[in-house]
């Protein structure tokens, strides 16, 4: 009978293959084949020809195979030409290592732009490597001059021979960076006021100038005179520091570093002294001020005067060029007024004088004036007027001349003038009708 291709329960039972107590005797051990013994049976059996062109060809009968017998009915198939298979192998053969060439050819390739960019890699590294040792080299030169200078500085050298070596120690500081780096640390921006900053408040501030006594100060040398001095001596600093650089540059370096250094030393101990209502008062102490402050306005004018000589000389050349190009008339004056808008461009930029000014008068001197004159009113004393009005207002009216400040003041002077008259015509009038009355009397 057939079986079944399902097993029924009766045969599964039969076999006792489910039981753990079967015994192992009848497992049939593995036989394991070694190398060796295929290759000795592959030497030994007959060679076999496998053809792999499908079951349509007809099957390949050996020569040694071939009957002997003339007369057997069965025409051999001869074995297939030698040259057909030989052409087929060598075309395999060779389109393969063809293969092989071309991926080794990409991979030889890539590996040489491999090598290339980690070559370059490398040289960059060992260029940076460098430019940091050069660098390194570059701020220990420098922490040396500036060990140097501040030695100097606290030796107590005579000033003439404190500017010499600042001067050396200055440009041999220069030397080390070039104009892009110099641009790039911020030098005249930054570094140079710091390094300077320490030389004048040795030798150019007197001793009390950054106390808290009061530049009034009657016992002291004249706070104007000091002052102007002091913004003299920084600005011919700045001249020398800066004579070395080109004639533009020179100007431009110049021109900052004396806008840094006034910004920082003067700039503040003036406002702070106008500022303060124990060290200045506008109704006693008018002269005091007026010279502080026009000293320091006519000190930083006469600097500008003399920077703006080198843009002056500057557009009288390029005007001297525009007359050897151009013979007409005409377009001389558009170039010389297309030069004269672009001075007038310049003089509103952010400059030293617009600074005091913004600085001291718009947001110190002013603001005092117009809380003083709110508050002053007519008082007599000894059949006088105590403080008039033209005293301490008429002698600060041409520096009144920033952001309409003459025009905010002058109605609550008008205000005044007329309450201090109304006063004083009552007052009178009172005086007047006591005299008549003691008359009678």
């Amino acid at each position: 009978p057939k079986e079944a291709l399902v097993p029924t329960a009766d045969a599964l039972l039969s076999q006792k293959s489910w039981k753990k107590s079967i015994s192992k005797k009848d497992e049939k051990q593995r036989n394991f084949i070694s190398y060796q013994d295929v290759v000795v049976q592959q030497t030994t059996a007959p060679s076999t020809i496998i053809d792999m062109r499908g079951p349509t060809s007809t099957p390949i009968i050996p020569l040694a195979k071939l009957p002997t017998n003339s007369t057997s009915t069965t025409t051999p198939t001869p074995p297939p030409k030698v040259g057909e298979e030989l052409l087929y192998n060598i075309t395999f053969l060779c389109n393969s290592y063809e293969d092989q060439l071309k991926s080794t050819h990409s991979f030889v390739s890539s590996t040489s732009s491999k090598v290339t960019s980690l070559a370059n890699d490398v040289n960059q590294l060992q260029s940076s490597l460098q430019k940091q040792n050069d660098k390194i080299d570059t701020l220990t030169q420098v922490l040396s001059i500036l060990n140097t200078m501040e030695q100097d500085v606290s030796v107590g050298r005579s000033r003439k021979e404190a500017e010499e070596i600042l001067m050396t120690q200055l440009a041999s500081l220069e030397e080390l960076f070039s104009v892009q780096e110099l641009r790039d640390i911020q030098y005249d921006g930054m570094i140079l006021p710091s390094l300077v900053s320490p030389f004048i408040e040795c030798y150019y501030l007197p001793k009390y100038w950054n106390e808290k006594a009061s530049l009034f100060d009657e016992k002291e040398e004249s706070s104007s005179h000091v002052c102007q001095e002091i913004v003299t001596n920084i600005c011919h600093l700045a001249k020398c520091i800066c004579s070395h650089a080109k004639d533009k540059e020179q100007h431009e370096r110049t021109k900052q570093l004396i806008y840094t250094l006034v910004t920082q030393h003067v700039v503040p101990r003036v406002k702070h002294a106008f500022q303060s209502t124990l060290s200045w008062d506008p109704l006693v102490q008018v002269e005091d001020g007026l010279r502080l402050y026009e000293s320091l306005i006519d000190s930083v004018q006469e600097n500008e005067k003399d920077m703006q000589q080198y843009k002056d000389d500057d557009v009288k050349e390029e005007e001297g060029l525009f007359g050897i190009q151009h013979d007409d008339e005409d377009v001389i004056m558009e170039l010389q007024a297309a030069a004269a808008a672009v001075r007038n461009q310049t003089s509103k930029a952010k400059t030293l004088m617009n600074l005091v000014k913004e600085e001291i008068m718009f947001d110190v001197i002013y603001p005092r004036l117009y809380r003083t004159l709110h508050e002053w009113k007519p008082i007599i004393f000894n059949q006088q007027l105590q403080h008039p009005l033209h005293t301490w207002i008429v002698p600060w009216l041409p520096h009144l001349n920033h952001r309409s400040m003459l025009q905010t003041l002058l109605p609550d002077v008008q205000r005044k003038i007329k309450s201090t008259l109304t006063f004083l015509a009552r007052r009178y009038k009172n005086d007047a009708d006591d005299d008549d009355d003691d008359d009678i009397m």
